[in-house]
């Protein structure tokens, strides 16, 4: 039996990781499903909710990867014509910085503590 159920605020998820507190930080990729071509968005979940208390749209045009620091930070890559890595802060509530210098078109993301 599973702890608990998402499906309010996904689409295709493409990533997940846990981040400080509990949250669970989900990469939504829609445009993975055949002739979709909406943006993605990064949905973040308290440790018990099972609606997202953040949905974040600033640069994740199409999320194929996340990775947390020891901070408590969230990397999300975005692949594709505009390539970035957005950082979102601990809390999950919004991204604080967009990193596009010597960013051209990643695969995955990783961080190392």
């Amino acid at each position: 039996m599973p702890f608990r159920v998402l499906r309010d605020g996904i689409d295709n998820p493409d990533a997940l990781v846990s981040g400080n507190d509990g949250l669970l930080v989900v990469a939504n990729n829609p445009s993975l499903s055949y002739g979709v071509t909406k943006p993605g968005w990064i949905s973040v979940y308290s440790s018990t909710g099972k609606s997202p208390q953040h949905r974040i749209t600033r640069g994740t045009k199409s999320v194929d990867s996340l990775a947390i620091d020891a901070d408590g930070y969230v990397y999300a890559e975005s692949y594709g014509k505009h390539s970035d890595v957005v950082v979102v802060a601990r809390d999950g509530s919004r991204v604080i910085r967009t990193i596009t210098d010597g960013v051209v078109l990643p695969n995955r993301i990783a961080v190392g503590y």
